[in-house]
Parts: structure tokens; C-alpha cells; sequence
């Protein structure tokens, strides 16, 4: 009986300190996630997380839940090096059911200010700042 008192008292107090572990998991399943139908069968859920309680920092999380459409699913990534080309002519220009943007368009000589890289080719390096630092989002 003793043993499985204290294997009990094991288990409890390791799922507990598991717990703290796993607070920013809880944070993102129990958020009241900002719901929008995109297209018939796509929906994107946005949230921003403030007073940095996800992951240390303030977030803004956006991801598409797509349902079966009969059509074979496929990703792809779409980036170019010199042009600026907005989301959603990416995803008319490659007939997407949705367009997400991943990251910061320099929208004065176009491309992107973040490291891209797709198949092995590198489409654009970071920019840095006048100062010579990383921007905070590279």
C-alpha cells in the first residue's frame, strides 16, 4: 500500500511540475481564437497574445484550418527576390485556396527584409538596420 502511495505522490507531483512546463501549450489550446471563413471550406483563426504571456513575448498567431475540398492537398511557398507582390497575388498567381504572409515585405524595393530561402536557393538575406542590428522579428 505504501508503494502505491508513493508512486501516486510521484506521478502527481511530476504531472505538476509537467505542467509548468507545458503553459504556453495550455495558453494556445484555451485561447478564444478570432474565427473568419476565408473561402466554402477554409477558415482562419487569429489571436494576439498580449503582456507577453505566450512564449515570453507578445505574439500574433494566425493559421487556416482547410477541410476536405477533394482536391490533393499541396503547400508551397511562394517569394521574390526583387518584386513586391502582395499575398493574395501570390495565392491568384499560383491558384492557392489561401495565401498567408510569413514575413516583411521591404515595400520600397520590394522582396522580402528577412532570410528566405526556398529549394536551395537563397531569395533574400536579412536587412539590417541603420544601426547595423537585426530587426527584432529576424
Amino acid at each position: 500500500m505504501l508503494k502505491k502511495l508513493l508512486f501516486a505522490f510521484t506521478l502527481f507531483t511530476t504531472s505538476l511540475s509537467a505542467f509548468g512546463q507545458n503553459a504556453d501549450s495550455l495558453t494556445v489550446v484555451k485561447t478564444k481564437w478570432q474565427r473568419t471563413r476565408v473561402a466554402r471550406q477554409v477558415k482562419l483563426f487569429q489571436h494576439h497574445f498580449n503582456g507577453q504571456n505566450l512564449f515570453g513575448a507578445n505574439q500574433h498567431i494566425s493559421f487556416l484550418e482547410i477541410k476536405n475540398t477533394g482536391r490533393k492537398a499541396i503547400f508551397a511557398i511562394g517569394a521574390e527576390e526583387k518584386q513586391l507582390i502582395t499575398t493574395s497575388d501570390f495565392g491568384l498567381r499560383d491558384t492557392a485556396l489561401a495565401a498567408i504572409n510569413g514575413n516583411f515585405f521591404d515595400v520600397k524595393n520590394g522582396g522580402s527584409v528577412d532570410f528566405v530561402r526556398v529549394k536551395g536557393k537563397t531569395i533574400n538575406t536579412n536587412h539590417l538596420a541603420v544601426n547595423g542590428n537585426r530587426a527584432r522579428h529576424q
